[in-house]
């Protein structure tokens, strides 16, 4: 078989074994395991400041494949990206441009035992760490939230026209 030596996946890195899963075009689960020195991670979709890492707790990674957080029959359920937009992302410092086009983040062990709650990392006996991140496009998030308020907007719209309508037939 024909294997293309300059072929990358959509997200790839160095020194760490990354599996993902794309829940949506605009949120990814990631999975890395056994970082033991600095190693970057790299997303083959053009350079955004709205793409952002936020930790997972290990519960939903396992040693045999990702278990993300929303229930596979669930996945159109966007409440859970709604709270993308007040939750803080980690290394958005370590984000830059990769390829002249793509996004890519520094991930060091320091940066990880210093900067997210041990809650969202394991120790292995070796010293390396496995971490479990979501890979999300804030931009998304906002426009949820701006559906949710039109949503919410026309729902009490509504109960006003029907509260004035029901009072003025009393009347």
């Amino acid at each position: 078989m024909y294997q293309d030596p300059l072929y990358q996946s959509m997200i790839h890195g160095n020194n760490t074994k990354i599996n993902f899963e794309m829940i949506n075009p605009m949120k990814y689960s990631i999975n890395l395991k056994n970082i033991k020195e600095d190693s970057y991670i790299a997303f083959m979709q053009s350079y955004r400041d709205s793409w952002a890492l936020y930790p997972v707790e290990p519960s939903v990674y396992n040693d045999d494949h990702i278990v993300t957080p929303l229930d596979k029959k669930n996945r159109l359920s966007a409440l859970e990206d709604l709270s993308f937009l007040w939750k803080k992302p980690s290394f958005v410092d370590t984000h830059s441009l990769y390829n002249g086009y793509a996004n890519s983040w520094k991930l060091t062990p320091a940066y990880i035992k210093e900067k997210i709650p041990s809650k969202y990392y394991k120790i292995n006996a070796d010293g390396s760490i496995d971490l479990g991140l979501m890979l999300f496009n804030k931009t998304q998030s906002l426009f949820y939230n701006t559906a949710f308020i039109s949503f919410c907007y026309a729902a009490i719209l509504l109960l006003f026209i029907i509260g004035n309508k029901i009072r003025f037939k009393s009347s």
